[in-house]
């Protein structure tokens, strides 16, 4: 069990990996400055975001040139929430992100003020989500 736990750990982060390098997640420097960060909340063992995880990051390279950042946040387990939270501290967004421990969501939060904007669940259509998020860029 634990071997598949690792296996599973390290398929996960070469996913999102992956995605990094094909740009469906921000690079500095290659887009404006953001004024949303969608903080994508999923775990391995969570049922919503492996029935639509693959779905809901079809749409992401839609807004590769546009004002948002996502960053996944996987509460898979110990070790990858840490891995995770080192980097929602660097964004400033953490403490926003404490009382939203729900996995299978996205969590659209103000770049500049931190505040929490939106939550959207990614069992929503796609149609669904991409409203939400460019509701969230247009109050900035």
């Amino acid at each position: 069990m634990k071997t598949l736990k690792t296996v599973l750990s390290a398929l996960a982060i070469l996913f999102i990996s992956n995605l990094l390098t094909n740009n469906v997640f921000a690079k500095s420097g290659d887009k404006p400055s953001p004024k949303v960060i969608g903080v994508i909340n999923r775990a391995n063992w969570c049922a919503i975001c492996k029935a639509n995880g693959q779905r809901v990051m079809s749409i992401m390279p839609t807004y590769t040139n546009k004002a948002i950042v996502f960053v996944p946040n996987d509460l898979t387990d110990a070790m990858t929430k840490a891995a995770s939270a080192k980097e929602l501290a660097k964004l400033g967004v953490a403490k926003t992100l404490s009382p939203v421990n729900a996995t299978g969501v996205i969590v659209l939060v103000d770049a500049r003020t931190h505040k929490l904007l939106k939550t959207v669940s990614i069992a929503e259509y796609n149609e669904q989500i991409e409203a939400e998020i460019n509701s969230a860029l247009a109050l900035k």
